[in-house]
């Protein structure tokens, strides 16, 4: 019964969203009801052809989020196909957009694709392993410059605050004081 009651509500929102006019939310519905679909066998083709108008719709008005969960939809079709190279292509498009949005669920989820990805598929262990511990270092990167731009108002106006590059896949954190000397600023 829970299938069913999916599918129904996917077709209430693509109707609502035809009647309304709103070709965004008329594509995501699309998408969403091929890839539900796909549990009952529709091919990766058709879920190419959504996730693609879902793209360039979401492009077109800036919703990242949605560009973002499109290329994941994208990856795990690829990926219940056994084409785990254009899966993780998607994957890392899906992990680009969903950063760019900010969006913390939405990255994880790609991250989530990604790694499946490259578990399964073709790219050598070593390079997988790279881009696992870059993206475990993400999170931490992500705090870290959180801090310093709520920091960077109360430094005086000559100062700059830089993050530099991680010096191995779990990264480093140093910690500098700042000392005035002068008295002038607190």
């Amino acid at each position: 019964g829970m299938v069913k009651d999916g599918a129904a509500a996917l077709t209430l929102l693509h109707d609502e969203a035809s009647a309304a006019g709103d070709d965004r939310l008329v594509a995501l519905a699309e998408l969403e009801q091929i890839v539900h679909e796909q549990l009952s066998g529709i091919d990766v083709e058709a879920v190419e052809v959504a996730a693609r108008r879902v793209i360039a719709s979401a492009s077109e008005v800036g919703d990242e989020v949605s560009v973002a969960r499109a290329w994941r939809r994208l990856s795990a079709a690829h990926r219940r196909a056994g084409a785990y190279s254009a899966g993780e292509e998607a994957a890392r498009h899906a992990l680009t957009h969903a950063q760019a949005a900010a969006n913390r669920q939405e990255e994880a989820r790609a991250a989530d694709a990604l790694c499946n990805c490259l578990l399964y598929g073709p790219t050598p262990a070593p390079e997988a392993l790279d881009t696992c511990h870059e993206l475990l270092a993400i999170p931490a990167r992500t705090r870290t410059l959180e801090y310093l731009s709520g920091v960077t108002s109360r430094l005086p106006p000559d100062s700059r605050t830089e993050l530099g590059p991680d010096a191995s896949g779990l990264g480093w954190v140093f910690q500098y004081a700042l000392v005035d000397r002068s008295g002038q600023h607190s």
